[in-house]
């Protein structure tokens, strides 16, 4: 059994689990007392606690009884703890079963294997696009249309979304990272490209630099220098200019070092993705005499000629486990722009963020003025949310129809995902699915809790405001979650 598949079963058993109900009310009492003196107790004398701010909510899911709580009604910045809302209002709008599509056809004639018109790349912005699925694309479009020539250009039509390229209120400075990724009507590799870095032939020349996936975009600045076997102490540098397309890479690596690679974002994913697919059609033999082109109006030509390739994205269901579980920031940006796409509007942040918002009142309950959204993955710091109101959306979707598959997709404590090396105790490993929420000066847990008495609860955590690493936050929400366990 693979790894995939007892992560997907162990989710499976623990969804069970905490759908088990009923523990003798004497035991709940006195442990919860217990529990409830502890937690007293922690937040009283944990030195963590003398800097950062904290929201702390704790709910029975089983009773709707308020165990525990502390500023349970602070607005603070949740970071990735937002991916519990896009998630839980994409299940609900879009469905488990949803479905993103990407399309690949000639815009005009087919004639004796010459395509008399441009190659047309469009989708409905799949996040989990992979440039293998774009090489059988193209290679089975080739191969059933009898494709030599293509006398026009590569347009990629990233029309199903506002070019951003970033959300409001993300840092600037985080690009090129490859957690800030562009977002564009089309995605592929979730943004992000692999750079190789492989000596030179000779020494005192640049090293060989390329992208894993061969593209002309973005342009590299190659500013290396491959220096003798055995130098100690060489680096190399991959970066760009933030909103720049210019890659530029620097710095020494010896004559007999193995491979480099480092992975960032670039600028103008649909612009990379058509380099990628001309390289492609090179490959397959195919010559193209135009260019790469980039269409962000309108809507793509009809169909002109040939086949039509079409690849179809996982299942919502299937997404969302990368999204939550190793956080994936593209995905929730995609998320909250489809929803508002539903109303058949090419949307940009102001609309997908007034859609969750509309969403998170009318459907969830929550009061205006309790949170505020800016975008879908969390990146923005303009997002604010609270304990009481996050533990308000986990109640909601824990009587959701989908609440399995919402469940499913949340990190493991000691077992996957971003909690994977966390928790990792026989007290509390299993028993913790959960999201985290980590940048600078954020650090936020919220979820739910299987406790040795048998009890469900949700819990909101959201820590804010101190200077240096996470790590103290991090271990304080793991003995809080360690003493939810004993409620």
């Amino acid at each position: 059994m693979t790894t995939k598949h007892r992560n997907h079963l162990f989710s499976g058993l623990m969804i069970a689990a905490l759908g088990v109900l009923a523990v003798p009310t004497l035991m709940a009492d006195s442990a919860t007392e217990a529990a409830t003196e502890k937690l007293r107790e922690l937040l009283e004398s944990s030195p963590t606690m003398e800097r950062l701010s904290i929201g702390l909510h704790v709910l029975d899911l089983d009773s709707g009884e308020v165990l525990f709580e502390k500023r349970a009604n602070k607005l603070m910045t949740p970071a990735s703890n937002m991916k519990l809302y896009s998630s839980a209002a994409a299940l609900d709008v879009l469905g488990a079963d949803f479905r993103w599509e990407t399309r690949l056809y000639a815009s005009g004639p087919v004639n004796d294997g010459t395509v008399e018109g441009d190659l047309i790349i469009t989708g409905t912005g799949d996040p989990v696009f992979r440039s293998e699925e774009l090489a059988v694309m193209i290679s089975e479009w080739v191969s059933e249309n009898g494709i030599q020539r293509i006398n026009g250009d590569i347009v990629v039509h990233a029309n199903a979304f506002q070019f951003g390229p970033k959300g409001p209120g993300w840092a600037w400075d985080d690009d090129p990272s490859a957690y800030n990724m562009s977002v564009d009507g089309l995605t592929m590799d979730y943004n992000v490209l692999t750079v190789e870095i492989l000596p030179g032939s000779e020494v005192g020349g640049p090293a060989r630099v390329a992208f894993s996936n061969p593209s002309d975009h973005p342009t590299i600045v190659n500013n290396t220098r491959t220096v003798a076997a055995e130098t100690e102490d060489t680096r190399t540098r991959v970066t760009r200019e933030p909103f720049i397309d210019v890659i530029e890479v620097s710095g020494t690596i010896p004559a007999d070092a193995s491979s480099r690679t480092s992975r960032l974002t670039m600028h103008d994913p649909a612009s990379w993705i058509g380099g990628v697919a001309a390289q492609f059609l090179e490959d397959e033999g195919v010559t193209v005499s135009g260019d790469v082109l980039v269409n962000r109006e309108g809507s793509a030509p009809e169909v002109g000629g040939g086949s039509v390739s079409t690849h179809q994205s996982p299942p919502l269901a299937e997404v969302l486990p990368p999204f939550n579980k190793p956080s994936e920031n593209i995905i929730g940006e995609v998320l909250l722009l489809t929803l508002a796409a539903q109303t058949g509007n090419r949307p940009g942040y102001t609309q997908g963020n007034r859609h969750l918002t509309t969403w998170l009142t009318e459907t969830v309950g929550l009061p205006g003025g309790s949170f505020r959204v800016a975008d879908g993955s969390g990146l923005s710091r303009y997002n604010q949310i609270t304990a009481e109101g996050t533990n308000a959306l986990l109640a909601h979707m824990w009587t959701h129809p989908r609440r399995d598959v919402y469940v499913a997709s949340l990190p493991i404590a000691g077992v996957d995902g971003t909690l994977r090396n966390r928790m990792t105790d026989e007290a509390t490993r299993g028993k913790v699915l959960a999201k985290t929420g980590t940048m600078s000066s954020v650090s936020c847990l919220s979820g739910y809790v299987r406790t040795a008495n048998g009890r469900t609860l949700a819990f909101s955590l959201l820590t804010n405001g101190w200077v240096g690493s996470s790590i103290p936050s991090r271990n304080f929400q793991d003995e809080i979650c360690a003493i939810l366990v004993e409620f």
